[in-house]
């Protein structure tokens, strides 16, 4: 699993340097999202739109923002954004959330994040807690932190289950997030039955500078 995830964010580079032949515009995504949406998601539609589409999708992944540095393109944190409060988005982005083929709610949590949708930033933290595809749940998890979701403790046992499996860059990225609330995440499971957890829990401790004092292992 681990070599397919690290595939896929390899894919997302490699897709995103050499596509120079089509310009990935939001108006280009919104046309073909309808078009999409006709075909009723069809699998393989959808894993091509994402692939052909990943500049737009995938703002927050840090190979995204490298080819698009080599390339000299400007990034834009939601460049989406424009099309969050259409109605093509509005009407079909539950069926995606709540559709059985992974391919599919892939799609919704990348174009959430990707539009800035933090109004369903809950919605999606309940999603994560139920995600049973390796890689939907991390790409969901990074564009919840991409969205600005600081409560780190929900977020806590995803990045420890998924954070060596995507290469160890999750744990940079979660480090980020507000100290005040890592701190009461990492006193929190210093002394779980996972010991994964008391690791990173620690890690967290030492990296915002704080008394071990309070921890009872």
């Amino acid at each position: 699993m681990k070599r397919k995830i690290i595939s896929f964010v390899a894919a997302i580079v490699i897709f995103v340097t050499i596509n120079n032949s089509f310009a990935q515009t939001v108006i280009n995504f919104e046309k073909d999202f309808q078009i999409l949406s006709q075909t009723h998601f069809d699998s393989l539609k959808v894993d091509k739109f994402i692939k052909t589409y990943s500049t737009l999708l995938t703002p927050f992944n840090q190979g995204t923002q490298f080819a698009m540095g080599i390339k000299g393109e400007k990034w834009t944190r939601f460049p989406l954004e424009s099309i969050k409060n259409k109605e093509n988005y509005s009407g079909q982005i539950n069926t995606l959330i709540a559709s059985s083929t992974s391919n599919n709610r892939l799609l919704a949590y990348l174009m959430i994040a990707s539009l800035g949708d933090t109004a369903r930033k809950e919605e999606l933290v309940q999603k994560l807690q139920i995600e049973t595809s390796p890689m939907c749940s991390l790409w969901l998890g990074m564009g919840l932190m991409f969205l600005g979701y600081n409560q780190t403790s929900k977020l806590f046992p995803w990045m420890v289950k998924n954070n060596a499996q995507a290469g160890g860059f999750l744990f940079p990225v979660f480090t980020s997030l507000p100290a005040d609330s890592l701190r009461k995440t990492a006193y929190q499971f210093a002394s779980s039955a996972d010991w994964n957890e008391r690791i990173y829990a620690i890690q967290l401790l030492i990296k915002t500078k704080y008394s071990f004092k309070q921890i009872q292992f």
